[in-house]
C-alpha cells in the first residue's frame, strides 16, 4: 500500500545516503587509496550521468532511486567488512555508480511528485540534509573509530540507504503518473537547444569548479599568507560550511514561497564579491568575512539550475534535464589541472580560479534569466 506522506521523508533520507561521495577523503586515508578514491567522483557523473537519465526516464525516478539505494547495500556491506584494497575499491566503485543514479532520479522524482513549481524548495531542502550528513561523516567516523571499528560508517550508509528505499517504495505519491519512455542520448542532449537550459548546465559547472577550487586552496593559502594564525585552516572550512549549512535552509524556507531565479542573480553576486574579498584580504577576518560571502552565494545553486530549467520541459522530460544538469558536476575534474596550469604565472592559482569560476557563475546566472524571461515557455 502506498503512502504520500512518506515521500518527503523518504527524498530527504536518500539525500542524507547521497553523501557518500564526501566520504572519500576518510576512506582514501584510512584504506591507503591515495587519490584514486577522489578521482572516481569526477569519472562516475561524466560516464553515468546520461546513462542514469534514460533509466529514470524508463523506469521512472522513483523506483531508479529506491533500486540504486538497494544495490548500493552489498558495495556498503563489502566496505564495512576487513577486506583488501582491491575490494574495497571494486565495492567503492559500483557504490558510487550506483550514488550517480540516486543523484540523477532524486530531482526527477522531485519534479514529477511536486510539480516545477515546488521542485527548487524540496531539493534545497535535500541539499541541507546531504550537507548536514557530509559535515557529520568524519565525526561517525571518529567515533567508530573510537569503538574499534571505523568501517561500521559503511554499515551506517546501509541503514540509512535501506530506510530510504523503503519510504520511497511506499511513497510514490503522484510520481508514477507519469507516462514513462525510452529516450535516445540524442534527445538528451537536444534539451541544451534551449538557451536557459544549457546556460543554467555551465553555471552548474562553473559552480562546481569553484568550489572545488575554494576547498583546494584553503591550506596553503592561510598557511601562507596568515602563518601566526593557528588552526586558521579549520576555522576557514568551519565558516564555510557553517555559512553554507545556515544558507541552504534558508534557501529551503524562501524557495518554496517565492520562484529562486528571482533571487539567485543577487546570490551569484555576493558570491563574487565574497571571492573578490578573500583573495585581496589584508587580515585573517576579511578573509573569513569573504568565506561566508562565497558559501552564502553559492550554497543554493542547484535548487537555482533546476528552477532554471526544469519549467523549461515537459514532466515527462525531467529524468533528462536531471541527468544533463548532474553531468555537469563532472565539471569539477577541471579544477586540479587548470590551476596546476595556471601555478606558474599566479601565486594562488587556486584562489584565482575560484574567483573566475564565480564571475561566470554570476555571468551565466544573469544570461540565464534573461534568456528564460525573453523566451519563456
Amino acid at each position: 500500500m502506498q503512502n504520500g506522506r512518506l515521500a518527503i521523508p523518504g527524498l530527504l533520507a536518500a539525500y542524507a545516503a547521497m553523501s557518500f561521495p564526501d566520504s572519500l577523503g576518510v576512506v582514501a586515508d584510512n584504506l591507503a587509496l591515495g587519490g584514486i578514491a577522489s578521482s572516481l567522483v569526477f569519472v562516475w557523473f561524466a560516464a553515468l550521468s546520461l546513462p542514469s537519465g534514460l533509466v529514470c526516464a524508463w523506469a521512472g525516478p522513483r523506483k531508479a532511486a529506491a533500486a540504486s539505494l538497494l544495490a548500493s547495500l552489498p558495495a556498503f556491506a563489502l566496505l564495512a567488512l576487513p577486506t583488501g584494497r582491491p575490494v574495497a575499491a571494486a565495492a567503492l566503485a559500483f557504490a558510487g555508480a550506483a550514488n550517480v543514479l540516486l543523484q540523477v532520479a532524486l530531482p526527477s522524482f522531485a519534479a514529477e511528485r511536486f510539480g516545477a513549481s515546488r521542485q527548487a524548495g524540496v531539493l534545497t531542502a535535500g541539499l541541507f540534509v546531504k550537507t548536514l550528513a557530509a559535515v557529520a561523516i568524519p565525526f561517525a567516523a571518529a567515533f567508530f573509530a573510537a569503538m574499534g571499528w571505523w568501517r561500521l560508517l559503511f554499515a551506517a550508509f546501509g541503514a540509512v540507504s535501506f530506510l530510504a528505499a523503503a519510504m520511497l517504495m511506499c511513497g510514490a505519491g503522484g510520481g508514477d503518473a507519469v507516462l514513462r519512455r525510452t529516450p535516445s542520448p540524442w534527445e538528451v542532449f537536444r534539451l541544451l537547444s534551449d538557451a536557459p537550459t544549457a546556460l543554467a548546465v555551465l553555471a552548474f559547472a562553473a559552480g562546481v569548479v569553484a568550489d572545488v577550487s575554494f576547498n583546494l586552496s584553503v591550506p596553503a593559502s592561510v598557511r601562507g599568507r596568515f602563518p601566526d594564525v593557528a588552526s586558521g585552516a579549520g576555522a576557514a572550512y568551519a565558516a564555510y560550511f557553517g555559512v553554507k549549512l545556515a544558507a541552504t535552509l534558508a534557501g529551503a524556507w524562501v524557495f518554496a514561497r517565492v520562484d529562486a531565479r528571482r533571487l539567485f542573480f543577487g546570490s551569484a553576486a555576493l558570491a563574487a564579491l565574497g571571492a573578490a574579498a578573500l583573495a585581496a584580504a589584508g587580515s585573517f577576518a576579511a578573509y573569513l568575512a569573504g568565506v561566508a560571502a562565497l558559501a552564502a552565494g553559492t550554497a543554493n545553486v542547484y535548487g537555482f539550475v533546476f528552477a532554471v530549467a526544469s519549467p523549461r520541459h515537459p514532466a515527462e522530460k525531467s529524468p533528462e534535464v536531471s541527468a544533463l544538469l548532474v553531468m555537469s558536476i563532472a565539471g569539477g575534474a577541471l579544477a586540479s589541472p587548470l590551476a596546476a596550469a595556471m601555478r606558474g604565472f599566479l601565486p594562488r592559482p587556486e584562489e584565482a580560479l575560484a574567483l573566475a569560476a564565480i564571475l561566470l557563475l554570476a555571468a551565466f546566472a544573469a544570461l540565464a534569466n534573461a534568456f528564460a524571461e525573453r523566451r519563456p515557455r
